[in-house]
């Protein structure tokens, strides 16, 4: 008997209680059982479920990992694939960062803030829980790299060891930081003034993530979509490559899309 599962890491998505609960709301419609699966130290269930997003609606091995309403899990379900309706990005501006820090759960607010429009209570207290919960399996307590503009904050990286991620990332090593998520106010359309933030703070990534002891970034990248992370012409622009290790198809709203595994190493890595 097919039913509704809502995997998730965490709080790592500010959007966790809307996505579980729309996903238990369309459970209902559809008259199928409903659970939801933290996968936080669960690499098995990762693994088994082919699951590399913070947050994964699957119905009978059909996967949508973007927050969606109701109406849309259903008519995605129908479909089997996306809706009717336009989905494309658009390359923006390089901006300047005024402001680089290392990402700490006192944050959460902040960074809810470039993912949401108008992030809940629960949303943040959910995020923060997470950074304290990850903040604690980390030596130097750091979670990613905020980029501030204008006194706000405009990008960020947040990243965590390969060895705490549980998606089934091939090659996982104890040098390597694997970023799960990279987001700006402009990176999808909208916000930032018109330019894109992220690659000046994947420059900086880059230049700073020795002094935490990685040697390597990990990443999971569109080609074309700026989810999940990309597209990867952003990252390849600055020396990521293509590993060749994954190559999985993603389901967006309007559209499909490829995400593939992309890495950088250090000179002296």
């Amino acid at each position: 008997m097919p039913k509704v599962t809502y995997y998730y890491l965490g709080g790592q998505c500010p959007a966790r209680d809307y996505q579980g609960a729309e996903a238990e709301a369309a459970a209902e419609l559809l008259g199928l059982e409903y659970e939801a699966v933290d996968i936080t130290g669960r690499p098995d269930v990762a693994a088994h479920h082919a699951l590399f997003f913070p947050g994964t609606t699957i119905i009978d091995d059909f996967a949508i990992p973007f927050p969606s309403r109701r109406e849309e899990i259903l008519e995605l379900l129908r479909r089997k694939g996306p809706l009717p309706g336009e989905q494309s990005y658009a390359a923006r501006a390089s901006g300047r960062l005024d402001e680089v820090s290392w990402l700490t759960p006192a944050m959460a607010p902040d960074v809810c803030a470039v993912c949401l429009a108008r992030p809940s209570e629960a949303s943040v207290a959910g995020k923060r829980a997470f950074f304290e919960g990850m903040s604690v399996k980390v030596p130097h307590g750091a979670l990613g790299l905020v980029g501030k503009a204008g006194g706000r904050v405009v990008a960020v990286a947040e990243f965590l060891p390969e060895s705490v991620v549980p998606y089934p990332i091939p090659d996982k090593r104890p040098d390597g930081a694997f970023v799960t998520c990279l987001y700006g106010v402009d990176a999808g359309g909208g916000g930032g003034g018109g330019v894109d933030y992220r690659p000046a703070l994947v420059q900086r990534l880059m230049a700073d993530i020795h002094t935490l002891g990685y040697s390597r970034l990990t990443i999971l990248a569109g080609d074309e979509m700026p989810y999940p992370n990309g597209p990867a012409s952003l990252l390849s622009a600055h020396g990521f490559r293509d590993s060749g290790e994954l190559a999985i198809p993603v389901l967006l709203r309007y559209r499909r899309d490829t995400a593939r595994l992309l890495r950088w190493e250090s000179v002296s890595g």
